[in-house]
């Protein structure tokens, strides 16, 4: 039987020149795939990818001799065209390559490498004027074009150029487009290292946008991993940080104190609870955040230094309980009326001695009920002009008494409205029975002196200031 792959029966001998010849083929082919592989190597070691397509086009020219190169990407299913690298050309070609018309390329959609030996002067396809042109100004004759894919989805092309007319052969081709199917891959891992370095660049940004804006804030921002460590703090919080643990213990305490601890544990957020930092008072809000497993992560602390407003509150409640004390003694009565349905809201002692009650039986009650029907009727001319005007007030109404009968009072009322928008109106009542005795008695005919008691009363009056006068004087001794 033959030898396969001759025509040599099986056992004879081939001649020393074939085989020299075909081991010459060889270690051309073995050098080929070693300075492949070398080159894969180098392509695979970047991840910047311009460094990549540099090493790409550097390599594409040591291992197959390509004059000049370009790596050509595309869109999948669009005609634009991005030469992201090349190598040997000018920019004229550069130029035309992007925007020109290139006769291979409906051959290059079709995902199949191919080499063409002259595309200058023996072109396999009808090729434009223009193309040709480009070509001889550029002192390209063969052309070989390599598929860039990612999957089976084409994204670009790798151009090989050669200054004399050049066709790889079948193998070769197969060779190199195993070489740019690496390529590829090396490409895909530098985009994915390239997107990876634009996301951690923007976070880094984003983190240093939103550090400035904590760092505005005079509250302290301070993120509490689950270990109780600080992982983020604005600068307010860190000068606390930095003055020692001392100052921040309060943090460090047990879970029964420690706001932080218990949002840990709970999973819920936590408001309004205060603690105390040596003479400083904060006001603390604490939310939790979830991992994608839904388990707290970290616990978002807000304290706010409220050591002012609550020395302010204890003054304003002692000047309030001043206000009250000095309002319950007073000898008029205070009443606060709500301004939108004239029921009272407060009243003094005074007021619920005039009406024989005490004072907390007056509270809800309306105002027209310490009247009576008679009377009450001059109530809402008046309430219209103090809510209007902000003041009004009357004289001679009787004030009812639990106990039978009733006071003549005047009535003084005010607008206050406070910086919560709640509006009330403040009616001092006065008891004005005095008043009305003396004006009684002064329009009383019968009550008035007669001019013999006026005079009577002068006399005495005058014999009393003489008698005064001589007693001052008589000398000491002759008194003695």
């Amino acid at each position: 039987m033959p030898e396969p792959g001759t025509d040599m029966p099986r056992g004879a001998l081939r001649p020393a020149e074939e085989l020299a010849a075909e081991l010459g083929e060889l270690r051309v082919e073995n050098e080929r795939l070693r300075a492949v592989l070398r080159a894969l190597a180098r392509t695979n070691a970047e991840l910047d990818l311009d460094a990549a397509l540099q090493a790409i086009l550097d390599c594409a020219g040591e291992v197959f001799g390509a004059d000049h190169s370009a790596v050509l990407l595309s869109r999948p299913g669009s005609s634009e065209r991005t030469v992201r690298m090349a190598r040997g050309l000018s920019e004229r070609y550069v130029e035309f390559l992007t925007h020109g018309v290139l006769p291979l390329q409906p051959v290059a959609e079709r995902g199949q490498p191919f080499s063409v030996r002259d595309l200058v002067d023996a072109p396999p396809l009808p090729v434009p004027e223009s193309c040709v042109e480009a070509l001889r100004a550029e002192g390209i004759r063969g052309v070989t074009v390599l598929i860039l894919r990612q999957g089976r989805q084409p994204f670009g092309v790798l151009v090989l150029y050669f200054d004399q007319p050049r066709e790889l052969s079948p193998e070769e081709l197969l060779v190199a487009q195993s070489f740019a199917d690496q390529c590829a891959m090396a490409i895909g891992k530098a985009h994915e290292f390239e997107a990876a370095n634009r996301l951690r660049s923007e976070r880094e940004a984003s983190e240093q946008r939103l550090q400035a804006i904590l760092d505005c804030l005079r509250d302290l921002v301070i993120v509490w991993s689950p270990a109780m460590e600080v992982m983020v703090a604005n600068a307010s919080a860190q000068a606390m940080l930095d003055a020692g643990l001392e100052v921040m213990r309060c943090f460090l305490a047990s879970p029964e104190e420690c706001p932080v601890r218990r949002v840990l544990q709970t999973g819920r957020p936590l408001h309004g609870c205060e603690l105390s930092v040596g003479e400083r008072v904060f006001e603390v809000d604490c939310y939790p955040l979830f991992g994608p497993a839904g388990h707290v992560t970290a616990v978002v602390q807000h304290a706010r230094d409220v050591t002012e407003n609550r020395r302010l509150q204890r003054a304003l409640e002692l000047s309030e309980e001043r206000l009250r004390i000095a309002r319950d003694l007073a000898p008029v009565g205070f009443l606060q009326l709500d301004a939108g349905t004239a029921r009272v809201v407060q009243a003094n002692r005074t007021m619920g001695n005039y009406c024989g009650r005490d004072a907390s039986e007056l509270v809800g009650r309306p105002l027209a009920e310490l009247f009576s029907v008679d009377e009450a009727r001059h109530l809402p001319p008046l309430w219209d002009e103090v809510l209007r005007t902000g003041r009004a007030a009357h004289d001679g109404m009787h004030l009812l008494r639990a106990i039978g009968g009733a006071i003549p009072v005047s009535l003084t009322f005010g607008s206050l409205e406070f910086s919560d928008g709640q509006r009330y109106v403040q009616c001092i009542v006065k008891d004005i029975s005095a008043r009305l005795r003396l004006q009684a008695q002064l329009v009383e005919p019968a009550a008035w002196p007669t001019r013999s008691a006026i005079r009577s009363t002068l006399s005495a009056r005058r014999s009393t200031t003489s008698t005064r006068s001589s007693a001052a004087t008589i000398p000491k001794c002759a008194r003695t």
